[in-house]
């Protein structure tokens, strides 16, 4: 007789390999696409990286680093009828009928008077960030039609890129805009969140760019868009008040300028702002 056959013993399974018939089983369950994280064989599953990942996410404060760098201050202070920035060494020669305050120069008596620089394409911030901020006072704005005074500007339009801070008369008073012009565009930012300006009083205005965003700032108050308009690389000279000094009484601002800022690179405009104070 035959002896019969010797029954087969299979080992227990073991912590570990308890573990691991539970991760595959786990795998099976997961629906496509879905990713798992393996917990160690040796050891009880942890916490995988997606969760630390979230968790980090959460707890992390993102900071920007400011790299701007100031390129022009004139305190409007002129001698022999120069204004001059002690740090660039950059000059605003003035034209036509002036008037020298305390702080500040008074234009618009004639046309056109005018602040004209020396900077040549010094202040063309290409495809940098870059800000240019004025304290201005203004009372008397025309509403003839086409009357849009200028500020502070550089360059034209149609030729080579421009920056330009000029005022817009409105049925509700007189507000800042701000045009830019680079090789991919032009685009007009009219202030919709500050106030009137032909008020008599200090404005603090500001136009600048900051990455991909366009704005203008009135006393704190910004107005903006996300537009890229690509270099902005004029070489003419800055001006200050009107245009050129040809100009006509269109392009002319009639009141006082106090102080003209600008900065260049990332966090511009808070530089350029808290240098608009002279």
């Amino acid at each position: 007789m035959r002896p019969l056959p010797r029954p087969t013993v299979r080992p227990a399974p073991t912590a570990t390999g308890a573990v691991a018939a539970a991760a595959a089983l786990a795998l099976c369950l997961l629906a496509p696409g879905a990713r798992a994280e393996a917990a160690p064989l040796d050891g009880p599953a942890t916490a995988g990286p997606a969760t630390t990942a979230s968790a980090t996410m959460a707890t992390t404060t993102t900071t920007t680093t400011t790299t701007a760098t100031p390129l022009v201050t004139w305190s409007m202070d002129s001698s022999g009828g120069v204004v001059r920035d002690g740090t660039s060494g950059l000059t605003l020669g003035l034209q036509g009928r002036w008037t020298q305050l305390a702080g500040a120069v008074a234009f618009g008596a004639a046309t056109p008077s005018l602040g004209v620089s020396d900077d040549g394409g010094r202040l063309s911030p290409g495809t940098a960030d870059f800000a240019v901020a004025v304290t201005m006072t203004t009372a008397s704005v025309p509403r003839g039609q086409g009357y849009s005074p200028n500020v502070v500007q550089k360059g034209f339009a149609s030729s080579g890129g421009q920056w330009k801070l000029t005022l817009r008369p409105t049925s509700g008073g007189t507000r800042a805009a701000c045009r830019f012009e680079g090789r991919s565009g032009s685009v007009l930012v009219r202030d919709s969140a500050g106030g009137r300006l032909d008020d008599g009083r200090s404005h603090v205005v500001a136009c600048w760019r900051a990455g991909g965003v366009l704005g203008v700032t009135v006393d704190g108050r910004s107005t903006q868009l996300r537009r890229d308009v690509g270099a902005i690389s004029p070489r003419t000279a800055t001006t200050v008040a009107n245009k050129r000094a040809d100009a006509g009484a269109d392009d002319q601002l009639v009141g006082s300028v106090a102080c003209v800022a600008m900065a260049l690179g990332a966090g511009s405009r808070d530089l350029a702002l808290s240098r608009a104070g002279c």
